[in-house]
């Protein structure tokens, strides 16, 4: 019994030890966890607690640059302050019953109108931005058919809808009561303007840009009063270039209503610009950088009590685009060319425009690409309709996408074709007789006539000549070779450029017309359905100066880091195609381009290769023609190879001459 006893008691005590040693255990654990709370980990834990209350804001990243291949800076971007709507403004959601709502709208409203009374006090536009017009009579912007036509689609209205058919919707569904009539119509076009921003906690509205530092010391100060609104650094885009290289460069816009998915897919917020042509469109994913997410943090009341980026969570700005453009070569050849082109008008009124290129004959670089005329960038977006209505329209690019009938600039290819092909050799001669054998087409017998050399026939252009050599290669080898010299085909440049096409008997048959023998004839002289932009002219050039070699032709020379401390990417030159170096066809043919400069007075005196070429434009006026030139310089040791065309001009070859000059001065000055 006592034996039992003592077991018994031995049991009990051993339960009470190890009860208190787990008391202990806990006591402790929950001691170190509280001073890891509330000591160690203080900042971390703050920041975890009463997570409801944190908001993510979306913090745009600088946009890259776009500089020449100097370094000289045609796209930047640069920070300027707006007042902005963020996702502390009351917004439903949708747990909210429609008593919550209503009340939310109208606390929304107000906040609205207070910024509104305190940006015409200071007198700030803030309906720049809007789709609606603020005076009267109600109207929709014209220069905002887009956003005009999202709005109409949120607010479920036909595409006839009025102005005031969208305010007397969004009057209705965001309750805007118990104003005078411009106050409510001024809250209206707002809400309609955050409808079509699709405000919501994933991004920001801008209300007002451009700022003054003064003006958003005021709003600072009224922050806590009224909810949601406040001061945002943006990246505004800017172009010190202006006009320089306008088509090439190109520019940045609003999401449209129909890029939405698209943008949104790839993590844009509807308030980002993106690029939309030229450059800025075409490496918008390298100038783009990463936006950066802004931790809010609110107490129970509402206020803001911290902001703070997460690891990972800053904004990264984009890389920087070198080009392969030359902007003082740009800039001084299209001054040239525009002063030229207006004084050359074939007789007529001024020409219409021009369009040049000038390529880097040893790596098919893109020197300088000029349209004329031009436009200055920074007022493509508030003059677009301005520009496109004018009689020469500025907005196309007559470099390299407008298409023109080459004209005797064809000559070259053709001699270069034939001699390789041997279908004629450097002493083969034609007789050069009017009409060309049973047909109508003649030649104009310049200096020349009887029993012609291929020279001479370069020279003087000699039609009968070239309609020898097109009916001894036929179509199906022209159209064989045209891809070698650029011509019909992938150019390889970065930007879009057109293709073009060359004559041949399938896009006759395409279109339900018979292909006659005459139309091969008319081809081998770069008539017909022969097409080509500047730029594949320029590339036949350097395909000829680089004895058949083709390189692709880029406009990107790097992609670099956007505080230039190293180049992410480089481009090399590509060959795109080759042919045998060994042919004579590459040294007679740059000999009967010597030949034809000789016979410009302004070029006679020059290392330089050209083929002058009067396209006629027109099938159903015989007398419009183009001035079209092609040319290598030096001849000698070839460095550059150009393409001209002067819309309703004349004596094209002759601008060779500013070129060469220009091009020659900037050397010097860069080597000094």
């Amino acid at each position: 019994m006592n034996n039992n006893n003592g077991k018994k008691s031995l049991s009990q005590i051993l339960r009470l030890y190890f009860f208190v040693v787990c008391l202990v255990t806990c006591f402790s654990i929950a001691v170190i966890t509280l001073i890891n709370y509330q000591i160690v980990d203080v900042d971390k834990y703050v920041k975890l607690a009463d997570f409801g209350n944190q908001i993510k804001q979306i913090v745009p990243a600088g946009r890259g640059e776009i500089v020449d291949r100097h370094g000289k800076k045609l796209a930047t971007s640069s920070l300027e302050l707006s007042l902005v709507i963020n996702k502390e403004f009351p917004v439903p959601t949708s747990d909210d019953d429609e008593n919550t709502i209503r009340q939310k709208y109208a606390e929304g409203n107000d906040i609205i109108l207070k910024m509104i009374d305190v940006l015409d006090k200071n007198g700030i536009n803030w309906n720049e931005g809007m789709c609606i017009k603020r005076s009267m009579p109600c109207e929709f912007k014209s220069e905002k058919t887009n956003e005009v036509n999202k709005l109409k689609n949120i607010l479920s209205q036909q595409k006839y809808a009025t102005a005031e058919d969208s305010i007397s919707l969004l009057i209705e569904k965001f309750n805007i009561y118990g104003y005078n009539e411009q106050q409510t119509r001024d809250i209206a076009i707002i809400r309609g303007m955050m409808l079509v921003k699709d405000f919501s906690y994933n991004g920001i509205f801008t209300l007002a840009e451009k700022i003054d530092p003064s003006f958003a010391g005021k709003i600072t100060e009224m922050k806590n009063l009224v909810k949601g609104i406040t001061i945002s650094e943006t990246c505004t885009r800017k172009y010190p270039c202006e006009d320089v290289g306008a088509h090439i460069v190109g520019n940045v816009g609003p999401i449209y209503a129909e890029e939405a998915e698209k943008y949104k897919s790839k993590n844009y917020v509807l308030s980002d610009f993106v690029g939309k042509s030229g450059v800025e469109s075409k490496f918008e994913d390298e100038l783009r950088g990463k936006n950066g997410v802004l931790t809010i943090e609110k107490d129970k009341e509402g206020n803001t009590v911290n902001h703070y980026y997460m690891e990972g969570d800053e904004p990264q700005p984009g890389n920087n685009i070198r080009l392969s453009i030359d902007y003082e070569l740009q800039k001084r050849l299209q001054e040239a060319l525009g002063a030229y082109t207006r004084s050359h008008s074939n007789g007529r009124a001024s020409s219409k425009g021009a369009g040049l290129v000038v390529l880097d004959v040893k790596t098919g670089e893109v020197l300088a690409a000029v349209t004329y005329p031009y436009y200055n960038i920074n007022d493509f977006n508030t003059k677009y309709n301005e520009l496109k209505s004018q009689a020469i329209n500025p907005l196309k690019n007559r470099a390299f996408v407008e298409l023109y009938r080459p004209g005797s600039t064809w000559k070259t290819f053709m001699s270069a074709v034939g001699l390789y092909t041997n279908a004629i050799n450097p002493s083969t001669r034609f007789n050069c007789s009017n009409p060309f054998l049973d047909t109508q087409m003649e030649c104009l017998q310049i200096k020349h006539s009887g029993s012609v050399g291929l020279h001479t026939a370069l020279q003087w252009s000699c039609n009968n000549y070239f309609y020898n050599v097109a009916k001894i290669l036929t179509i199906d080898k022209i159209d064989e070779f045209a891809p070698y010299f650029g011509f019909a085909t992938d150019t390889g440049l970065e930007l879009y450029n057109s293709d073009g096409r060359v004559t041949n008997p399938t896009f006759y048959r395409e279109h339900g017309l018979p292909y006659y023998v005459g139309y091969t004839y008319q081809a081998g002289i770069g008539q017909a359905e022969n097409y080509v932009t500047p730029l594949q002219m320029a590339i036949s050039q350097l395909t000829i100066a680089n004895k058949g070699t083709r390189y692709a032709a880029h406009i990107l020379k790097s992609i670099d880091k956007y505080d230039g401390s190293e180049s992410i990417r480089e481009t090399q030159p590509e060959v795109l195609s080759e042919l045998s170096k060994d042919s004579v066809a590459w040294s007679t043919t740059i000999d009967g381009m010597k030949q034809m400069a000789s016979t410009v007075s302004s070029l006679s005196t020059l290392d330089i290769a050209t083929k002058s070429g009067s396209p006629q434009y027109s099938d159903a006026n015989k007398g419009l023609f183009n001035s079209a030139a092609v040319g290598i310089y030096p001849a000698s040791n070839p460095e550059i190879a150009f393409g001209l065309i002067i819309e309703d001009g004349d004596s094209a070859p002759a601008f060779f001459s500013q070129l060469v000059a220009i091009y020659h001065e900037l050397n010097h000055c860069r080597q000094q």
